[in-house]
């Protein structure tokens, strides 16, 4: 239930209801080591790792992949269609930036 105030003025009571449903979605693993990574420099090899991504429902799925500081994820938003499978390249690629000390720890300036 939410209740929705207006300002000086009447307070409306809106009662929701809905549905969700977890998608059956499979990877190849969950966890991967790219073992020891250097910071990357032009003409480095970056290490990669194929990720399959499988959509085990019964129903088609829309995604979208995210960025991380240290790794790119080179695939496009797009649906991927019952029982069917993509693959994902991850490229770890470890870039420099500035850091500084405190505490026995790095912390990105």
């Amino acid at each position: 239930m939410l209740l929705l105030q207006v300002t000086h003025g009447p307070v409306y009571v809106i009662r929701l209801a809905g549905q969700i449903a977890v998608p059956a979605l499979q990877m190849s693993f969950s966890t991967y080591d790219f073992g020891y990574c250097f910071v990357y420099q032009a003409g480095m090899s970056a290490k990669t790792a194929q990720l399959k991504l499988t959509n085990a429902d019964d129903k088609d799925l829309m995604y979208a992949s995210l960025q991380y500081r240290a790794l790119r994820i080179i695939v496009l938003p797009r649906v991927l269609l019952c029982s069917v499978w993509l693959d994902i390249l991850i490229r770890c690629c470890t870039m420099p930036t500035r850091c500084r000390w405190f505490s026995g720890r790095v912390l990105d300036s």
